[in-house]
């Protein structure tokens, strides 16, 4: 298992490496998430991979899954692996930001709730930022409890926030801490980096 989850850091890295040295460029979610799955399977030929998968009923924000991908453990025994990812991109104007970060929050408690109920065996949530919002700790006016600044922590004794809109009641099963890398004085996006990358976050039993 240790091998599975340090190759998939080492994807998310290479990622991070070819965007913000300008060897890559991606442009949209969906451009990411498929080169993730086509690194992946280099790795692990044998592994099944499946995009948007339906697997999640009547949940907040649609019923799909980003990625799943099957792939053995050294036991042989099949390991499910579930990815959402988010590429919020500021362009001319500023992504959505409220909405953004209410859908990032909720993509963790899809995942939870996935591996909670046996669905997929690991869960990972995979971000990307070119928008400083996302990264910096301030008070918003709307939806104020969703937020995924720098150093923010939803630990386990506590639900995660909920709406109208994302209404799901679910406590996290492992610490969801976001850490965003080029993170320095409360500044991001230094060191002539382009764009900041979210430390995957592992959810598991």
């Amino acid at each position: 298992m240790k091998h599975l989850t340090n190759e998939i850091e080492n994807i998310w890295q290479e990622i991070d490496e070819l965007l913000n040295t300008g060897q890559q460029t991606f442009s949209s979610e969906k451009s990411i998430v498929f080169n993730f799955a086509l690194k992946f399977s280099k790795i692990f030929p044998d592994g099944k991979i499946d995009f948007e998968t339906p697997l999640f009923g009547a949940f907040s924000d649609g019923s799909y899954l980003d990625l799943l991908i099957t792939t053995k453990n050294s036991s042989g025994i099949d390991t499910k692996i579930g990815f959402e990812f988010k590429f919020p991109k500021k362009v001319k104007h500023n992504s959505d930001r409220t909405n953004t970060r209410q859908k990032i929050i909720n993509d963790l408690k899809r995942l939870t709730w996935l591996v909670e109920n046996n669905r997929i065996d690991l869960g990972y949530f995979l971000c990307l930022t070119n928008e400083l919002a996302y990264t910096k700790s301030k008070t918003y006016l709307k939806a104020p409890e969703f937020v995924t600044h720098h150093g923010k922590t939803y630990c386990l004794e506590n639900h995660f926030p909920e709406n109208a809109k994302f209404r799901e009641h679910i406590k996290p099963i492992s610490p969801i801490n976001f850490n965003w890398r080029y993170f320095s004085n409360g500044k991001t996006l230094i060191e002539n980096k382009i764009f900041t990358f979210l430390e995957p976050i592992l959810i598991s039993k």
